[in-house]
């Protein structure tokens, strides 16, 4: 670790900061512009529709895909007053200072980050953050891209470009399509793991993406969301949907948890792999040639670091990035044609899924089953060119944000060792009714993933300092509301 620094700021990264006043005017004339032009846009669409003009009422239900027009709105002359009473507003703006001493905290510590001449890090499931050296960051950097990348051509971007503009022609939307951004990629640290301190693993994130992900998002959704339906696979979107589940598994007699995690899974998808869940996908449901080559097309992908292009390495072009529009829609893809696969060996009921990591419930377990659904796990993903890590486990087990009791049925909220939760400040400068529903959105939340009001008790002190107010606020006790709902309630923070 003598190359990182640890440097937790003791407040939460969503905190806002009051901007210069130059800043705000800024943002507030940015903002007003574009309310009227939606107001515009609004205007214009019903004037056309009042007229019955056929040909723009077809126009307006024609699917866009959420990308939005690079074209300016008519003026209207309705909307001249209108419009230059709310842009005298913004000039009248008079402004007043309030000393606010967390702020200055605040400003002071970006300005004693920027000074220090490192590039501070953030972690990748934790609230933690780091300084590394410049050098040393782009040395670890470089070492992560090149472990799967190589140098790209600028032949080949172009021939991405031609392929999506052909596409997005087809669709109609070649107007609102951009070309492939140039984001810069970066990492983050995964401090959540058990060889951190000698290791130092982390991520690569990509944001470089094509807007025609927002296109391949959507198909995929409706494709996942169909298969979902269709063959009642349980693939979770969330704890509540892993909580649903756990209490509908009842009566297994000498059950036990089996929880897999895929290690590297975005990275390790290959384009075999997508065929095939595409092809698994077709037998389920629709999906036309033109769909599935949009899906294929956003996977020819490119990474940048400052002026360097890189690829994949592999002999095609294709990755599912950290950070594209559609890199979660195509894990969820995988996975429901990965959850088909192993309800040949655990039961559907049993068994489900969130992006990488899977849990089941098995009944009547002992140490030769447990080894044999084990073996035949491994073997099952290294078919789809995978690796997993398999964890068997007798009476309970953490996953994601709960740890689940198999001998009750009951479950708590759980978090990672090194983590600390942290709330933003009320002197923050987020809207004051965001400030004042924080207490009551964190005992929901921590009373909806807490089964019992002793798993509450013993688990509150986990969120006790909770920096919503100047000096932080205790969760001394609970007070039980006896509502009987999913999420059951039991406590509320004191505001």
């Amino acid at each position: 670790m003598a190359n990182l620094t640890k440097c937790n700021l003791g407040y939460s990264l969503k905190n806002i900061p009051i901007p210069t006043r130059n800043a705000y005017l800024k943002s507030l004339i940015h903002q007003t512009e574009n309310f009227i032009k939606r107001i515009r846009w609004r205007l214009f669409w019903f004037e056309r529709h009042e007229n019955k003009d056929q040909d723009i009422i077809n126009d307006e239900s024609h699917e866009n895909f959420g990308l939005k027009t690079s074209n300016s709105p008519p003026s209207n002359a309705e909307l001249y007053n209108f419009e230059g009473e709310l842009y005298n507003m913004i000039s009248n703006i008079k402004f007043s200072d309030h000393p606010n001493d967390f702020q200055e905290k605040m400003a002071q510590d970006l300005k004693t980050l920027k000074s220090g001449n490192k590039v501070v890090v953030e972690a990748d499931k934790t609230t933690n953050l780091y300084q590394v050296s410049p050098e040393k960051y782009k040395e670890t950097l470089l070492n992560n891209i090149t472990k799967d990348y190589k140098l790209g051509n600028e032949d080949e971007r172009k021939l991405v470009d031609d392929s999506t503009r052909s596409l997005a022609s087809k669709l109609g939307i070649d107007d609102r399509l951009e070309k492939y951004s140039e984001n810069q990629c970066f990492l983050t640290y995964k401090d959540h793991k058990e060889n951190f301190y000698t290791a130092h693993p982390c991520r690569l994130i990509n944001p470089a993406k094509s807007d025609l992900g927002n296109v391949s998002k959507s198909i995929i959704e409706r494709t996942v969301s169909d298969i979902r339906k269709k063959t009642c696979v349980n693939q979770w979107k969330s704890t509540s949907d892993v909580l649903e589940w756990f209490r509908s598994v009842q009566n297994l007699k000498k059950a036990r948890f089996i929880k897999f995690d895929i290690v590297e899974f975005y990275p390790s998808i290959s384009s075999g792999l997508l065929d095939r869940a595409l092809t698994y996908a077709k037998s389920i449901t629709d999906l036309t040639s033109d769909e599935e080559e949009i899906i294929k097309l956003t996977k020819r992908s490119f990474l940048f670091n400052g002026k360097q292009c890189w690829v994949k390495k592999s002999e095609e072009n294709f990755d599912v990035t950290m950070g594209s529009l559609d890199g979660a829609e195509t894990s969820e893809l995988i996975g429901v044609y990965l959850l088909n696969k192993i309800t040949s060996i655990i039961p559907k009921e049993h068994l489900g899924l969130y992006r990488d990591d899977g849990l089941a419930i098995i009944g009547n377990s002992n140490g030769p089953k447990m080894d044999s659904i084990r073996k035949k796990l491994h073997a099952t993903f290294k078919r789809e060119g995978l690796k997993i890590t398999v964890d068997i486990h007798d009476d309970s087990v953490n996953y994601l944000d709960v740890e689940l009791f198999l001998n009750d049925n009951s479950y708590r909220p759980y978090k990672k060792p090194n983590d600390t939760p942290l709330y933003i400040n009320a002197k923050s400068n987020h809207p004051p009714n965001i400030i004042k529903n924080i207490p009551d959105m964190i005992s929901k939340r921590h009373s909806s993933i807490s089964s019992t009001e002793q798993h509450f008790n013993d688990t509150k002190q986990e969120y006790d300092v909770v920096t919503i107010s100047p000096s932080p606020t205790k969760l001394d006790r609970p007070h039980p509301r006896k509502e009987d709902v999913q999420g059951m309630s039991f406590g509320s923070i004191p505001p």
